[in-house]
């Protein structure tokens, strides 16, 4: 289920999800959650911002990590 934010799930879901939260500028969030029964649960998520930083440090270990890192295709 893809949904945007914030959102509010209503329906007996009950189980282990996978959470992953993606934007464009920004560090990729992921994590899992178990529901179950009668326990309300609440995910918040604070996404980072990709830096100019993290690209260079990333580019001294393998030449073009940097570029991949920040979405840029050359």
């Amino acid at each position: 289920m893809a949904t945007t934010t914030p959102a509010d799930i209503t329906q007996e879901s009950l189980g282990t999800y996978h959470f992953k939260d993606e934007k464009f500028g920004y560090e990729t969030w992921e994590a899992y959650l178990t529901l179950t029964p009668k326990q309300p649960s609440s995910l918040k998520i604070t996404l980072s911002a990709k830096t100019r930083v993290k690209a260079s440090l990333r580019s001294l270990i393998p030449p073009g990590w940097g570029q991949f890192y920040s979405g840029r295709k050359i």
